[in-house]
């Protein structure tokens, strides 16, 4: 099952590089979890697959303007960790008058279950990005800017 999972998160990362909507929404399951630092406009938890549509219109709101041609590239590798799948990504982004820009590693840990646990235990199932480590000293997506809606 480990490496159906790293293809199931390339799918998304795929998704999100192309931004097919359909691509990304098609690996989602259910009764999955998205969970986003509180200091990113779209910060938040999302559940289910209207949490999941949710999560990815905001992060398309904060993050389109943002990332114009190349910028849209995340050179994403994977790591297959048994029930887990660790994604490392470059985020990159251009404010829109081009002056600035960003380029940051970043590391995310993708949780996956067969059996997806009760709702009250559904920390199983979760996705987080890691706040402290993506943002040290790093600007967030609003250091550029409002995001166009």
């Amino acid at each position: 099952m480990s490496q159906e999972n790293v293809e199931t998160i390339r799918g998304l990362f795929r998704g999100v590089e192309e931004r097919d909507l359909e691509a990304y929404l098609a690996v989602g399951h259910p009764e999955v979890v998205i969970r986003e630092p509180d200091s990113l406009p779209y910060g938040g938890e999302y559940r289910g697959l209207d949490g999941l549509r949710r999560h990815a219109a905001g992060w398309m709101r904060s993050w389109a303007a943002l990332q114009p041609g190349n910028e849209r590239r995340l050179d994403a590798t994977f790591i297959d960790a048994g029930d887990h799948v660790v994604a490392r990504w470059r985020l990159k982004a251009r404010a829109p008058d081009g002056d600035e820009t960003l380029d940051m590693q970043m590391l995310g840990i993708y949780e996956m279950c067969e059996d997806p646990p009760e709702p009250e235990g559904v920390e199983e199932l979760v996705v987080d990005t890691l706040d402290d480590l993506a943002y040290s000293g790093h600007p967030s997506p609003q250091a550029f800017g409002p995001a166009p809606l």
